[in-house]
């Protein structure tokens, strides 16, 4: 017996808690391997079912796969079928979703060209098909010979091969022998109603009347219906004509006018520049966005200008904006009726 301060233990009592916990871990043990024996058996009885399954239905144990969760049960999944890619015909202006889709192109793909068609964009051929964004090389040469554009698409880009063709000399003197076969129907209609209604070009309004050689009109003091009396000269010209005086603050030469686009230069001869005071633009008070909307200045350049003032002060004369590198000496030229210091 063994004996202590506070208590004592029998030693048959230790004997028995020994053997207690021996037999304890012996039959966890014993639990622990005859759960993993069934688990074992019961894949080997699946497999078994599954193979049998498989022999009865023939190809339907291709089409799913099984799973088997913690709990032990079973999870049949059938497999996703990947589209086929189906090669045809199509117009990439109308092509719906799910054609786009059967020729192998991405759902992402896709997006984009509807975003393209949806901004008005327009494939005119079939080679402008290879700027889909994410198109590759092997795609794009896979389906170019299956794009077809619809005429009503395609034109634009038909003109553009016929005026590059050799045979444009051809067509255009032909289609000058009709505009000038319509001009001449024009006139000899223009002249049978002038006889019928009593009406003759005497009889037009001075306002409409186009100029004649000689005769000017005034840059600097001409409304757009004056401007519209000059040959060449129509309503669209004439109003860009004035805007793009008060852009600059008037004009100081007839020049100006070539840097209209597209302007015809047979009109030059009819315009006269008249009094040419222009208006000043003060280099030294004049914000960065007020310098920058006048046509001659670039937001470059009318950030030198603030930057010079901001580091050095005043601009005193042109020649402190030569020091500058954004003013080249042209810039300079023109500027220079428009600044004020």
């Amino acid at each position: 017996m063994v004996k202590d301060e506070k208590f004592s233990i029998n030693k048959n009592d230790i004997k028995v808690i020994a053997s207690l916990l021996v037999i304890f871990v012996t039959t966890c043990a014993a639990l622990l391997y005859l759960a993993n024996r069934a688990d074992i058996t019961a894949e080997d009885d699946g497999t078994a079912a599954e193979g049998s399954m498989a022999g009865r239905n023939g190809s339907a144990a291709d089409d799913s796969m099984t799973d088997r969760d913690g709990d032990g049960k079973q999870r049949h999944y059938y497999a996703a079928q990947q589209p086929s890619v189906k090669l045809s015909h199509f117009d990439p202006n109308t092509a719906d979703s799910t054609q786009l889709l059967a020729l192998g192109l991405q759902p992402w793909q896709v997006r984009n060209i509807y975003r393209y068609r949806a901004a008005g964009g327009v494939y005119r051929r079939p080679q402008d098909f290879a700027r889909l964004y994410g198109l590759s090389a092997h795609k794009y040469k896979q389906l170019l010979p299956y794009i077809r554009i619809a005429p009503e698409y395609s034109m634009t880009a038909s003109e553009y091969v016929s005026r590059n063709s050799p045979a444009r000399q051809t067509t255009s003197d032909a289609w000058q022998q009709e505009k000038a076969i319509a001009s001449s129907s024009s006139k000899t209609t223009s002249a049978a109603t002038d006889k019928i209604y009593g009406t003759a070009p005497s009889s037009v309004s001075p306002r409409n009347r186009k100029l004649s050689p000689g005769e000017h009109v005034s840059l600097n003091g001409a409304d757009t219906t004056a401007l519209m009396r000059v040959p060449g000269i129509g309503r669209w010209y004439a109003r860009s004509i004035v805007r793009y005086g008060e852009r600059l603050g008037g004009y100081v030469s007839v020049d100006q006018l070539m840097e209209i686009e597209d302007f015809p230069a047979d009109a030059l001869p009819y315009i006269k520049l008249g009094k040419a005071t222009p208006r000043k633009l003060n280099v030294n008070s004049a914000s960065l966005a007020v310098l920058r909307k006048h046509p001659y200045i670039n937001y470059y350049q009318a950030k030198a200008i603030t930057d010079y003032r901001r580091l050095y002060g005043k601009i005193t004369d042109i020649n402190v904006l030569a020091t500058c590198s954004d003013f080249t000496e042209r810039d300079l030229m023109r500027i220079a009726p428009y600044i004020e210091y």
